[in-house]
């Protein structure tokens, strides 16, 4: 079920470059709720037209802080949107509109999780694994590709929320070379998770489920799309999605995901 969006106003109080992408940290009233992971904000970026509409972000972790709480986004440059988001400075007031969706499921004692996520895609499962108790941490596998090694810096973000990835580079420079579905379907040769999760490019999400399918292993996967207004007004983010008797039907990203599960 989604969660009810609300509207916040919130303060940039850092905005870090990491590795090829860049950290945003806002802090908003210490009522910001906890949203889990999956969730996602609408972020106003600019007043230009072409910054107008609000941007869709993952929550890449929220925390308390001493004078509220502290958000932060992971993004990298694709658009002007985006590009602009670099210049942002301390101080400058934000409004934003979340959270927003439904989200990832939290591991049972006794599962094990496969963790499987490209690029930006890494985004929701800092917070996944900030959420996440030691002992399902311990029984997860975290999976994180990217392209070159200049990246691999973000992987120790992880690191400190109790996280250790095993990271896929496509060149040298990581913990195995390829893409990380090539890692996965390495994995999967000699284990079968009870559940996989993941976000990243359509490609490789697409991959990553024809590999589960193979299994027989469940897929949550985070839609990523292009969004007007994230609370289901514009309909931008219609997307073909079948129904559970197989035929062809059609979902809102916003309203009933961002996650969607295979069977």
């Amino acid at each position: 079920m989604s969660t009810r969006a609300k509207e916040w106003v919130g303060v940039v109080t850092g905005n870090r470059e990491a590795g090829g992408f860049h950290v945003l940290t806002l802090r908003l009233p210490a009522a910001f709720p906890n949203a889990p992971a999956g969730t996602f904000l609408m972020l106003s970026v600019g007043h230009e037209p072409e910054t107008l509409l609000r941007r869709p972000m993952a929550f890449y972790d929220i925390r308390k802080a001493r004078r509220g709480t502290a958000v932060d986004i992971l993004y990298a440059i694709v658009g002007k949107g985006t590009k602009e988001m670099t210049a942002l400075k301390k101080g400058t007031p934000l409004s934003l509109l979340g959270p927003i969706g439904n989200h990832f499921s939290k591991p049972s004692a006794d599962e094990d999780v496969t963790v499987v996520a490209g690029g930006v895609g890494i985004a929701p499962f800092l917070l996944w694994g900030r959420q996440s108790t030691s002992a399902q941490r311990k029984r997860s596998r975290v999976l994180l590709g990217f392209r070159n090694r200049s990246q691999l810096p973000i992987a120790k973000d992880f690191r400190k929320v109790g996280v250790r990835p095993v990271c896929a580079v496509e060149g040298a420079g990581g913990d195995f070379r390829g893409t990380v579905v090539d890692l996965l379907e390495q994995e999967l040769r000699n284990s079968k998770p009870d559940r996989i999760l993941t976000c990243g490019p359509e490609i490789m999400m697409q991959r990553v489920c024809d590999a589960a399918m193979k299994k027989g292993i469940p897929v949550e996967l985070s839609l990523e799309t292009k969004m007007g207004c994230g609370v289901g007004a514009c309909l931008s983010c219609v997307t073909p999605y079948p129904k559970r008797d197989g035929t062809a039907g059609y979902a809102l990203a916003c309203q009933d995901g961002p996650i969607f599960v295979t069977h």
